[in-house]
């Protein structure tokens, strides 16, 4: 069992997080974008946020994606 696939400490945890974001954009206002997916045997949820970038994350993404963000 690995215990990074749950969301709490505690192992039985009713959700667990999938390893990945379903969706991830990055806009070069710096603005990033996700969906991730938590999962029991039952159901999947999805949540979607966002949040702004600081001026190192900026700069790095911009050297790592270019123009591909447009």
């Amino acid at each position: 069992m690995d215990f990074r696939d749950y969301i709490s400490e505690d192992t039985m945890a009713e959700f667990k997080l999938y390893p990945y974001a379903k969706d991830l954009h990055y806009r070069q206002d710096g603005l990033i974008s996700m969906t991730i997916q938590i999962y029991n045997n039952d159901k999947t949820e999805e949540f979607s946020f966002g949040f702004m970038c600081s001026p190192q994350m900026r700069r790095f993404l911009d050297r790592t994606i270019g123009d591909e963000a447009e």
